[in-house]
């Protein structure tokens, strides 16, 4: 039976054991960290690659976008046509529009102008159509026509002359109600126009037409 004894430091000793097991661990996680480079640059070329893809495949779809961009456009330039005409169909056998804004500037200039329209808007009407009462002996009712709305909106004088403005339009007899639906002081609407005098009213004035009418 052998015996000894180290009588190096025990320092020492632990520096030796870690330089073993680093010499012994090394070529290990090298091969590792190799296999990790190797793994994230095919990575990075595949990414890359499919970038590539993705970026010819929109340029072949890009003249396909832009036609779909177009059609949406003329659908709604179509939407916006199909509802002017079906909106001039409903005015035809009442009063052509140019005939309105006759009737409108007619009675904006009664008496002394003080009236000036800004907004000239024309759209059916929300307002329902009463249906007459059923009856045996009533003859059954005949279709009638959807009433049709017109906005007018402006700035006047002063209070007085919205309401000369309304009266006017109602002493037409072209519609079926015409109610003045605001009036307000233009300053507080936005910022004052040149010319414009003190205590302008602005307003908004609502025709409607109605739907039975020859």
């Amino acid at each position: 039976m052998n015996a000894h004894a180290n009588l190096l430091p025990l320092a020492f000793r632990r520096r030796l054991l870690w330089r073993s097991r680093l010499r012994r661990w090394a070529p290990i996680w090298a091969l590792a960290a190799v296999a990790a480079a190797c793994a994230g640059y095919w990575q990075h070329r595949l990414l890359d690659g499919r970038r590539a893809a993705l970026a010819r495949l929109e340029a072949q779809a890009a003249p396909l976008a832009a036609l779909v961009d177009d059609n949406r456009r003329l659908r709604a330039q179509l939407d916006e046509l199909a509802g002017r005409q079906s909106l001039l169909r409903l005015l035809e056998p009442r009063l052509r529009p140019v005939q309105l804004i006759g009737v409108v500037s007619h009675s904006a200039r009664r008496g002394t102008p003080r009236v000036q329209v800004r907004r000239f808007e024309l759209r059916p009407s929300q307002v329902a159509e009463s249906a007459p009462g059923a009856g045996g002996a009533n003859p059954p009712p005949r279709p009638q026509r959807p009433p049709v709305q017109l906005n007018l909106a402006g700035i006047a004088r002063d209070d007085l002359a919205i309401a000369e403005f309304v009266t006017a339009l109602r002493d037409f007899g072209v519609f079926r109600s015409v109610e003045l639906r605001s009036s307000a002081d233009a300053a507080a609407e936005g910022p004052p126009r040149p010319g414009m005098a003190p205590g302008t009213r602005a307003y908004t004035v609502e025709c409607v037409f109605s739907g039975d009418e020859p």
